[in-house]
């Protein structure tokens, strides 16, 4: 990819991104197959996160294909499967690994998936989750908090967030 999504965002020209299903199991070789054949084709690849929910291989797990076959992953984050500090801690993962871009979801409904005895967490929503990201409200160590500040400006969601939050009141 010639430029990041945020530049490509930014470009005012249409933005055009994919989406990667992970598979449901080990055997990635469909995936990046899809990835192979995408990935210069589109500004960016979403990966979905346990989509309809049924568990999948993780999508931090497919953001990290795409960074090493040379494309521009976008993690998709539920808020369903985990709680905030989870949300934060594979956030500092996926930040370390070069991923900037985050679509923020809510995450579908358990009893549609085939894990139905399991029980959601929904601590925060997608709209809580961008809050928390855009604010760099990580908890009491300023180490972390000035580690994250650069995925927080990079946080996409259903609407293109400004560079600043204070734009937002």
């Amino acid at each position: 990819m010639a430029q990041s999504f945020r530049e490509a965002l930014n470009s005012g020209r249409f933005v055009v991104t994919s989406e990667i299903g992970p598979p449901k199991g080990t055997n990635i070789e469909k995936m990046c197959h899809h990835i192979d054949i995408l990935k210069d084709k589109v500004d960016a690849l979403n990966v979905t996160d346990h989509q309809s929910s049924v568990m999948r291989f993780p999508s931090i797990g497919g953001c990290l294909e795409i960074k090493e076959r040379g494309g521009e992953p976008i993690l998709q984050m539920t808020c369903r499967d985990r709680n905030q500090m989870a949300l934060q801690s594979e956030l500092l993962l996926a930040y370390t690994r070069g991923i900037r871009n985050v679509l923020c979801l809510t995450g579908d409904a358990i009893p549609v998936g085939d894990h139905k005895e399991a029980k959601g967490v929904f601590e925060l929503d997608e709209l809580g989750f961008d809050w928390v990201c855009l604010r760099g409200d990580y908890g009491p160590s300023t180490e972390l908090n000035r580690s994250i500040e650069v995925v927080s400006s990079q946080i996409l969601s259903r609407f293109h967030l400004p560079d600043r939050p204070e734009e937002l009141d």
